[in-house]
């Protein structure tokens, strides 16, 4: 009798994983986005790789216009740099007072594995709240499809200043979290989507049902174990 506790114990750990992934890339696969939720913690962990040698921005909105927008970069050690900024339109990024993104130091871009075989470019990673801490963040909100910007250049950055993007490396996009999605609009972009797997590469939507399957599966073990230790 004592092993149905330990069993029981085993099969709870193992339904307690809450997280889910989805990912997303442009058109072209130049610039690829995967975010994993962690839905007990309530954060999210968002990798960007691509192959811009410059800078790289990703933004909460459906214009530049009050976007919440985080933007990765090199610097001259081959560090990434990650900065949360705030756009009033089409003119520099403001760096936020406060950051309500958190990244690693000193860490290599080349410590982060690219999302596709051409990305030896930009690459950062970053954690977040779902619910920022600050007036100029923006929820992010699992589970539904949300209006994003992006942007990149292979122009360096110097002492934090993004220089301006060409037309072509910037576009909008719906993207749910949970799911994978292909580039929406702008020149790089294509037809518009919603998450479902038609575009862009990754398991979102397989990771995050495979997670409820199995959370499903392990519950289901644990009351028939119940069952026979009363029975």
């Amino acid at each position: 009798m004592k092993l149905f506790p330990l069993i029981a114990a085993l099969i709870l750990a193992s339904v307690s994983g809450s997280t889910a992934q989805g990912m997303w890339c442009s058109k072209d696969k130049s610039v690829c986005a995967k975010a994993v939720v962690d839905s007990a913690k309530k954060n999210v962990t968002v990798t960007v790789t691509s192959s811009f040698t410059g800078w790289v921005g990703l933004g909460i909105g459906s214009a530049m216009a009050d976007a919440d927008i985080v933007a990765g970069w090199p610097n001259a050690a081959k560090n990434y740099v990650v900065s949360d900024r705030s756009a009033k339109g089409h003119v520099q990024p403001t760096v936020d007072t406060i950051q309500d993104i958190n990244w690693t130091r000193n860490q290599s871009t080349s410590s982060i594995t690219p999302l596709d075989p051409s990305h030896t470019g930009v690459r950062f990673t970053y954690s977040r709240q779902l619910i920022g801490g600050s007036s100029a963040s923006k929820a992010i909100t699992p589970g539904t499809a949300q209006s994003f910007i992006w942007a990149a250049s292979n122009q360096a950055v110097n002492n934090g200043t993004l220089l301006q993007h060409d037309g072509a490396n910037k576009g909008t996009f719906q993207w749910d979290v949970l799911l994978s999605a292909g580039s929406a609009s702008g020149t790089n972009g294509s037809s518009s989507s919603t998450g479902a797997a038609s575009g862009g590469t990754g398991s979102g939507a397989i990771s995050a049902f495979a997670a409820t399957s199995a959370q499903a599966v392990g519950l289901s073990l644990l009351s028939v174990i119940v069952f026979a230790m009363f029975a």
